[in-house]
């Protein structure tokens, strides 16, 4: 925790907002500074924050009303005695500035004192990333592409935590109805609108922030909040409910599943499960024949092995209509790190084509979408959909349809350097023994192919001390080595480098950390030689091919199998 004096800040900064969004901003990481400088993140300390602001935001908007029901009673630990009286004034002013902002904004601002303040562990554990007002609106503008009909369909957000793409759903239905009388408004929303959350608190903020909308139509005694939000596991929910629309932004991060779970979800798990693959598929049994899935979740799904059962299973039951990919991973989500991307699926017969896009922040903040054309996704079971996702890769069609190779083609075989450098930390080495071989970090793998033997990043550790048992470590033959953890917003994502057989020489052997991908000839003879295909690998061409595979901030060995490359006669041309 660190130290923070708030006596200047919250008068004079407060102040020179001119704007309530603004300075609900401004208090919200005010209030989650000073409450990290004295207490550490916990549930009750984030519950009775929040609950703080949303009774003032009550307050203000109920104050002139004749009639209102009384605000609904929040789940869980509500602590008022552990904030000090100068949290608890700036929680207040929070709520009361908020109480002037949009629905979809006042919903997101609370959401995001909440989970701010919550340990990570539990932001881990339920992969809770609250969605933005500018997520939700993209969200239903692809619904509405879809042919969304406000005044009829049915909706399910199935993550609705905070309620802000809840809320947006709700805006758009009362706004297709605004001429109708309130009861039949409620009686609406009440009928065609449910939100799942399996985070008690998180559902009473979704829950609170459809009544803060609600609140003009209750204009009499008898008039009732309609119940939108089920505080319930959505992925433990029958399919017997059916929705024309599943929208939302899924919890993602891995998790355990029972034996019983995996047996329900053994369709679109392979390997460990991730959070938002099984809500994927639970979508897929909730939404009715012809209705349509709108998710926003990171890209890894679209290639690599741990997926593959995920993409059969949408191959198989889907239509994918459009793709938009972020530009950028952290300036819409904060605290998100990987790539991100909006999918809108519909359940029928697919079709042959899917339309990409990217988005991208516009100069003035707003957000602008980029046509990257129509493309056909991969029917070959467990292969990646490879799809352009930037502007960059937009015209990378063509060459990939000319590509039929891949490595197993041309004689190689990929594999995950063998040593987690982290079990055997006693065995590492700044200074040569007579026992030591050199190690090989990820960082040896230089720009433009280069091999340049370091431990810079690693406090000089080249050495790795071998023992009895230590052959399946060692690595004896020329080889391709490829940095495996790479991002987006780099030069190159794909970045390889030739062992040389000069080093090998000199050395014997080498042992190869867990970070780099081993590319070795599986032939005596492969059909490219390793210095060719070096070159080819470290070309601009496949590092576009790459990038429209790679789902993940890390380049897996599948993603380097899958991966289209030009036959053997044409591969120069590439160089």
């Amino acid at each position: 925790m660190k130290n923070f004096d708030p006596s200047n800040a919250n008068s004079e900064q407060i102040i020179s907002h001119s704007n309530y969004e603004g300075k609900a901003v401004f208090l919200r990481k005010l209030i989650v500074k000073m409450s990290t400088a004295t207490h550490e993140p916990s549930r009750p300390l984030a519950q009775t924050l929040a609950t703080h602001a949303v009774k003032n935001r009550w307050a203000v908007l109920t104050r002139d009303r004749h009639h209102s029901p009384p605000l609904r009673c929040p789940p869980g630990v509500v602590c008022p005695n552990v904030l000090s009286a100068n949290l608890s004034d700036l929680a207040a002013q929070f709520g009361e500035v908020i109480a002037n902002c949009n629905a979809q904004f006042a919903a997101y601002e609370v959401g995001m004192l909440y989970t701010s303040l919550l340990p990570k562990s539990a932001k881990s554990l339920n992969g809770i990333f609250y969605s933005p007002p500018a997520i939700s609106g993209m969200l239903l503008a692809l619904a509405n592409d879809a042919k969304a009909d406000w005044t009829r369909h049915l909706f399910l957000e199935p993550s609705c935590g905070g309620g802000v793409i809840l809320t947006a759903i709700a805006e758009r239905m009362i706004d297709a109805i605004k001429r109708q009388p309130s009861s039949e408004i409620l009686a609406h929303l009440s009928k065609n609108l449910v939100g799942y959350e399996i985070d008690p608190f998180g559902a009473w903020l979704a829950q609170v922030s459809i009544d803060f909308l609600a609140l003009p139509f209750c204009t009499d005694e008898d008039s009732r909040f309609p119940v939108i939000v089920r505080c319930t596991d959505t992925l433990a929910v029958n399919d017997n409910e059916q929705f024309d629309f599943v929208i939302g932004n899924p919890p993602f991060g891995r998790t355990k599943l029972t034996d019983e779970q995996r047996r329900h979800f053994e369709r679109s798990t392979f390997g460990h499960a991730n959070l938002y693959a099984l809500f994927w598929d639970q979508a897929l049994r909730l939404v009715r024949l012809g209705g349509t899935i709108v998710f926003v979740t990171p890209t890894s799904f679209l290639s690599g092995r741990y997926s593959s059962k995920l993409r059969n299973l949408l191959s198989e039951h889907t239509e994918p209509k459009r793709l938009q990919f972020f530009r950028s991973r952290s300036s819409l989500f904060e605290g998100v790190r990987q790539e991100m991307v909006i999918s809108s699926v519909t359940r029928i017969e697919p079709r042959s084509l899917i339309t990409v896009e990217e988005i991208s922040d516009g100069a003035h903040g707003e957000l602008e979408i980029y046509q990257l054309g129509q493309h056909q996704i991969t029917r070959v079971p467990g292969s990646p959909w490879l799809l352009p996702r930037s502007q960059a890769e937009a015209g990378m069609e063509n060459i990939l349809n000319g590509f039929e190779c891949r490595l197993a083609d041309l004689g190689y075989s990929v594999s995950t350097g063998p040593l987690i450098w982290n079990r055997h930390k006693e065995r590492l080495r700044s200074n040569k023994t007579g026992t030591s071989v050199p190690l090989i970090w990820s960082e040896a793998i230089r720009p433009l192919g280069v091999f340049q033997w370091r431990a810079s990043r690693h406090q000089g550790k080249i050495w790795f001390e071998t023992a009895n048992g230590s052959e399946h470590l060692l690595c004896k033959e020329p080889c391709i080595l490829v940095q495996r953890a790479t991002t987006k917003e780099q030069p190159r994502r794909l970045v390889a480098a030739l062992l040389p057989k000069t080093f090998l020489d000199e050395h014997v052997s080498v042992v190869v950390e867990n970070h780099i991908n081993i590319i070795r000839p599986i032939q005596n003879k492969p059909q490219v030689n390793l210095a060719v295909l070096a070159s080819y690998l470290n070309s601009e061409t496949a590092d576009n091919v790459l990038r429209c595979i790679a789902g993940s901030t890390s380049v897996s060995a599948s993603d380097l199998l899958t991966m289209p490359l030009p036959c053997p006669g044409k591969i120069a041309c590439y160089l």
